[in-house]
């Protein structure tokens, strides 16, 4: 079976999963019947097995193997769900059918990785930047494992990499510019409750918390963070970063099969107001590690020895329908027209979700007050046609009205100035309008932003007025 019959079997499976699940929900069980039987098809076609041996060009593939890997363990898992077979027999051959699969995706991933690991690793220290400046500056080491699977071209090679926590679900907004090697804080936690909510009330349980870096391909690095010695979850991927400073010999007692493991200590500088916030929110201290020590040797009591979870991508269920509100998916497309005709305008343009840059962006009270408002009245409209407002659309409306209070909270308390507030409204003009330009100013995203500069501008310049008719 060639990589691309492995990326055939798993993504034509977890389509025909997903939507065989759909149409059982939806109550289409002919629909469903389809599916589930192109589904025992690809089991058959899964069958063949591995018909060569993976070339150097197939290199690209490792990357996606074990992801590839965890689905067909997906598919395994659900066949007596989404089939509804009751028959053993039957059950037992399509996972059968898919560990030939499995096994295909096991034999490409040895091979690559024999022609990767280099015969020799180090082992240095990365030292993070100083973040924000004047500040007294708390320093917490961890320990990191790293299975470097990209051969260094020589000894003491500088990789960058910027090492992920998992205390904060937003990179920390300081008053400095962050320096080339500052630590980016940064997990989705949510991604983590999902793959093994019980190992992570453990975690939020235990005062100690470690990571491993596995680099793949290329210099792309995956973190994953590791309850010490134990299970290991991955939080996301890194991509940029520190430099190696000095290089040791390999630490024979840290081989695994998964290839050869060398430790670095990270030193994270952070300033406090970032730190805090992090430990609060999941009750975790970082793990202190002495120079030189091994991250594998530190006791774990009354903790029970696990092996390492992979975490399994199950289909995401079908959202809770509102009484009497249909589905998107569920809409003709007469209805979906009428929908669009309904969505209210921002600017010239019709309003629509925010995307994640677009809300990372700094906003003042009165964009954010619009916002929410054709927010509301967008909400409006799908629950005015019949049709549940998407789980985005709430998710944006709560993340604003977050935005909101915490603006309002800062000019209550003070700690940002009124003179300071206006002036950070006049330098968002002018970075939206720049954005504009290099967006196009006739792209949506364009206008988009040149109507929010727009909203920001017409606040700043209502405080103007003001204070002119005081003079």
């Amino acid at each position: 079976m060639s990589a691309e019959q492995i990326h055939h079997v798993y993504n034509c499976g977890m389509r025909y999963i997903q939507k065989a699940m759909n149409a059982r929900i939806a109550g289409d069980n002919e629909a469903a019947e389809e599916y589930i039987a192109k589904f025992k098809k690809l089991c058959q076609y899964a069958s063949t097995g591995i018909d060569k041996v993976p070339e150097a060009n197939d290199i690209k593939t490792f990357g996606t193997l074990e992801k590839i890997n965890t689905g067909l363990q997906t598919l395994k898992d659900h066949i007596p769900i989404i089939t509804k077979t009751k028959d053993n027999t039957s059950i037992k051959n399509m996972k059968q059918a898919l560990e030939i699969s499995q096994n295909s995706c096991a034999i490409y991933a040895k091979s690559i990785e024999k022609r990767l690991i280099p015969p020799e690793l180090t082992t240095g220290d990365l030292d993070v930047m100083q973040a924000v400046k004047n500040e007294d500056i708390p320093i917490t080491t961890l320990r990191c494992c790293v299975s470097n699977i990209g051969a260094p071209q020589k000894k003491g090679i500088t990789y960058t990499v910027n090492v992920y926590s998992i205390a904060r679900e937003t990179p920390p907004k300081t008053s400095e510019p962050l320096d080339a090697g500052a630590v980016d804080w940064h997990c989705d936690w949510n991604i983590l409750k999902r793959s093994n909510p019980k190992l992570m009330q453990r975690l939020a349980e235990r005062k100690e918390i470690g990571f491993e870096l596995v680099m793949h391909d290329k210099g792309l690095f995956k973190t994953t963070v590791v309850p010490v010695g134990h299970c290991k979850v991955p939080i996301g991927i890194v991509s940029k970063l520190t430099e190696v400073t000095k290089t040791y010999p390999l630490d024979p007692t840290e081989h695994t099969p998964k290839g050869e493991q060398f430790s670095l200590e990270i030193s994270l500088k952070v300033n406090t107001p970032i730190l805090e916030p992090c430990l609060k929110v999941l009750k975790l201290n970082y793990l202190r590690v002495k120079p030189g020590s091994s991250f594998s040797h530190f006791p774990e009591p009354n903790v029970q020895q696990e092996k390492p979870v992979k975490p399994v991508q199950v289909p995401a269920a079908a959202p809770k329908k509102k009484s009497g509100l249909k589905q998107m998916s569920e809409m003709s497309k007469e209805e979906v027209y009428h929908l669009c005709a309904k969505i209210p305008k921002f600017g010239d343009i019709p309003f629509k979700l925010l995307d994640d840059w677009e809300l990372e962006r700094w906003m003042s009270l009165k964009l954010i007050d619009k916002l929410i408002e054709v927010g509301k009245l967008t909400t409006d409209a799908f629950i005015g046609c019949g049709v549940e407002p998407t789980p985005k659309l709430e998710e944006m409306q709560k993340k604003l009205q977050e935005k909101r209070n915490l603006i309002g909270d800062q000019l209550k308390s003070q700690k940002i100035s009124v003179i300071d507030y206006y002036k950070k409204i006049a330098a968002q003009v002018v970075e939206d309008e720049k954005e504009a330009k290099v967006k196009g100013l006739e792209t949506p995203a364009g206008k988009g932003l040149m109507h929010r500069a727009s909203i920001m501008r017409a606040e700043y310049q209502e405080k103007l007025n003001k204070q002119k008719a005081k003079k």
